[in-house]
């Protein structure tokens, strides 16, 4: 007699997409940080966030028509009078893996993120992770840019 052999695998989680951004707003918000949902000059979502007591963008990529976006990209730009060392940046990219550093046309510092939410998404604990990182980099790159 053949024995059957039946694999059980666990519920799949919900995955979280930039599909929708209210949905992505909420989530955000569940995990403790501050998320208003926007729309940017192009009229693609956008989210008002905050992290280690320093204000952010969400900007949301590869979207059609505002809607069914595929990437997100977390970023902060301060205002330096234009007079920010591109080495700090390079520095910066050199040495870490989380968020990219830049200087801005205006000579001002920045550090952005993307992140790919296309091809199925990701579960919680992997945007929650993101967002820990992300707000690891952004205090991070604020204390290496100094007063």
């Amino acid at each position: 007699m053949a024995a059957s052999l039946a694999l059980v695998w666990p519920a799949a989680a919900q995955a979280i997409d930039a599909s929708d951004a209210a949905a992505l707003a909420a989530k955000i918000q569940s995990f403790g940080y501050q998320a208003e949902l926007q729309t940017d000059s192009s009229g693609d979502p956008l989210i008002q966030s905050g992290a280690e007591g320093i204000t952010f963008q969400i900007y949301f990529y590869g979207c059609q028509a505002g809607k069914s976006c595929k990437f997100i990209q977390f970023s902060k730009c301060w205002d330096k009078d234009g007079q920010f060392p591109l080495a700090t940046a390079n520095e910066w990219n050199r040495n870490k893996n989380f968020g990219r550093a830049s200087v801005d046309d205006e000579g001002d510092p920045c550090i952005d993120m993307t992140v790919n939410l296309s091809a199925g998404g990701v579960v919680d604990g992997n945007l929650r992770d993101t967002l820990q990182r992300w707000s690891t980099a952004l205090s991070g790159w604020r204390e290496m840019m100094g007063p």
